[in-house]
């Protein structure tokens, strides 16, 4: 798992506003069969480094997905308004890594698979986030 995927789920089990809602079932990439819901998965989508003349400027800028899963559409958009609240124009620490900018990208219904074989998947919310941090310069 990335530093910064590790970073954003310890950032996020560190605001009420969202365990109060998940509890710890915040989790990266592919949820374990049969957690309960709502919960949260966190995914990496991409990242790159910032470049000047002089060369790497230690400015990284990754792209990270927050699925927010629950059991009906309006908890599942009541979940992803209080992921992004606390996302969105972030500055600070998550953890070790220093968070120049975080900015919410966008939110889009998405589905689960179907579980057990059913033909409608389950109501979840996905939020893009485009994070700037402080990286290590190569020596």
């Amino acid at each position: 798992m990335s530093t910064l995927k590790k970073a954003v789920i310890d950032y996020l089990l560190s605001q009420s506003a969202v365990t109060d809602l998940v509890s710890t079932r915040i989790r990266p990439g592919v949820i374990e069969q049969g957690l309960a819901r709502p919960h949260l998965n966190v995914n990496q989508t991409g990242s790159d480094v910032h470049y000047s003349m002089d060369g790497n400027t230690g400015l990284g800028e990754t792209f990270i997905e927050i699925n927010c899963q629950a059991d009906t559409e309006k908890a599942a958009a009541e979940l992803a308004e209080v992921v992004r609240k606390e996302i969105d124009g972030y500055q600070g620490t998550w953890g070790t890594v220093s968070i120049k900018a975080s900015f919410w990208r966008g939110t889009r219904d998405t589905r689960t698979a179907p579980p057990g074989g059913g033909e409608v998947g389950l109501p979840s919310q996905t939020i893009a986030v485009e994070v700037f941090h402080a990286i290590p310069v190569p020596s």
